[in-house]
């Protein structure tokens, strides 16, 4: 029994014992680690900080600045095109590192730093090469517990880089100036210029107000409210103020005189009401009112005193209220003649015929008594053509330079029925007054 618990002391100790060797062989390999890998950090660490601050320089100059403030050597191709970049950047206290880092960001180009060098180089390139590290731990243990280290190897650095700046600078400057200078004055006797007998007309006096109403052309925009007898009714022809006319003319100037071509919408009106009544058949009623004889001899004469009154068989009764509606489309070809004019107003004569077109109708026609029923306008043959002579007088007064505002009363007389073979007369008349402005050219 002591024996076994002996060996089970023995057996706990030589288990605590190769613990601690285990433990001891952990400690050693991170302390050779660490020093293996000293040397590397050594090289690729920051190198110290600096204040960087450059404005749009180039990038060559810029590696120059940074190192003269972090004692640096850089190495790169200077026959590459990137290094004329122009490069602007400002910060205070930051490593070389971040500040390689950003400002070859949009430059393609990478950094390596080899001890106190500093290799730049495209990203796709490799000018240096990689650190290889190679570490081989044996360890071997035996029954008895013995740890025996064989072999342990510390990586190795190999460094190849180059350094290769050339510089090349060539300025030629040319100036060449040829003047040449030659001048040659020849000098011919002019003819003598005929005198002038006549003054030239000029189409328009700038020294007088008012003198462009007198060439050029012009245009006359109006509206003109109309009194005419216009009517298809019987016994109700009379003038009334129920037509309009729109319209617009152009105006060629010559000096006193103005030849009008125009253009008019002229629609005509007539409000009417009629009442009557029509008959048909009938006869006679009598009525014996007195009666009275006389006795001559022995005779008896009766005399009788009578009313008769005539007693239709058929009574019809007739109500219009209506308006009866024409309308023109009018051109009209005119003259006018200033009577009298002044910078700001002129007075005129005019004269002028005209041609208008039935375009639209609506209304009821009243012939007669022989035809107590009115008949509608679209069962009517109305001329569609009509002619008339306008005649009329009116004034012109300067609103602005171009603009004058322009009255006129005038008569139209309308040359053709309305309808033929109608048994009351359709000719008819007008008198307008027009408002409007003329514009001139």
């Amino acid at each position: 029994m002591r024996d076994a618990i002996v060996k089970c002391e023995i057996k706990n100790k030589l288990r605590q014992h190769k613990i601690l060797l285990q433990n001891y062989r952990l400690c050693l390999a991170i302390i050779l680690g660490l020093i293996a890998l000293t040397p590397m950090y050594a090289q690729s660490g920051v190198q110290g900080s600096s204040t960087v601050s450059f404005q749009n320089e180039k990038l060559s100059e810029v590696l120059m600045q940074l190192s003269k403030t972090s004692k640096l050597n850089f190495s790169y191709d200077a026959n590459d095109p990137v290094f004329e970049t122009r490069i602007s950047y400002v910060y205070k206290e930051e490593s070389i590192q971040k500040v390689l880092d950003n400002i070859l960001s949009n430059t393609g180009l990478v950094h390596k730093q080899i001890g106190n060098q500093i290799v730049l180089f495209q990203a796709n390139e490799s000018i240096i090469n990689d650190l290889q590290t190679e570490s081989q731990e044996e360890v071997k243990t035996e029954a008895n517990d013995e740890i025996i280290v064989t072999e342990f190897d510390i990586p190795a650095i190999e460094m190849d880089y180059r350094l290769d700046t050339i510089f090349l600078k060539d300025t030629v400057f040319r100036v060449d100036t040829i003047r040449v200078i030659d001048t040659v004055f020849i000098e011919q006797q002019k003819p003598e210029k005929p005198v002038q007998t006549k003054i030239k007309e000029i189409p328009v006096d700038y020294f007088q107000e008012g003198m462009e109403r007198d060439k050029g052309w012009a245009m006359d925009i109006f509206a003109a409210p109309l009194l005419s007898d216009f009517s298809v009714v019987k016994d109700q022809k009379s003038f009334s103020l129920r037509s309009f006319s729109l319209g617009i003319d152009a105006m060629k100037l010559l000096n006193r005189w103005n030849i009008l071509f125009g253009l008019r919408l002229t629609q005509f009106n007539q409000r009417f009401t009629q009442q009557y009544s029509s008959s048909e058949g009938g006869f006679f009623d009598t009525d014996t009112i007195d009666a009275y004889y006389t006795v001559i001899n022995t005779d008896t004469a009766w005399y009788y005193v009578t009313d008769s009154s005539w007693i239709p068989l058929e009574t019809r009764e007739y109500s219009y209220e209506k308006t009866n509606t024409l309308g023109y489309l009018e051109l009209n070809v005119s003259a006018s003649f200033d009577v009298y004019k002044s910078p700001k107003m002129r007075l005129y004569l005019k004269a002028g015929g005209q041609l208008s077109m039935l375009i639209y109708k609506n209304g009821i026609a009243i012939p007669g008594d022989d035809q107590a029923e009115g008949t509608d306008f679209d069962d009517l043959d109305f001329n569609e053509v009509n002619y008339s002579f306008l005649l009329g007088a009116g004034l012109k007064y300067k609103l602005a330079d171009k603009v004058d505002f322009n009255s006129e009363l005038y008569y139209a007389g309308y040359l053709n029925s309305l309808i033929p073979d109608y048994p009351i007369d359709t000719k008819f008349n007008a008198i307008g007054l027009k408002l409007g402005l003329v514009f001139y050219f």
